[in-house]
């Protein structure tokens, strides 16, 4: 939620806004310029009439010096 709000309650899966998901309908996200860290992530699905299903389980990649390491 630090780098992009998901517009849902996290816990309950409820959504904010009644508008598709910060993907759309793409199965990737790109991001760029982040500093090195630790960073946590996890996805929402989001149907026809813009319900938003529970969010998947956390899952964390950090960026070093020099470059990427995924981490399960």
């Amino acid at each position: 939620m630090e780098v992009i709000n998901p517009n849902a309650l996290v816990r309950e899966g409820t959504r904010l806004i009644v508008h598709a998901g910060n993907a759309g309908v793409s199965l990737s996200y790109p991001l760029s310029g982040m500093d090195s860290g630790t960073f946590f992530w996890g996805v929402q699905t989001i149907d026809q009439s813009f319900a938003g299903g529970d969010f998947s389980a956390e899952t964390s990649f950090s960026i070093t010096g020099t470059g990427v390491t995924v981490e399960s």
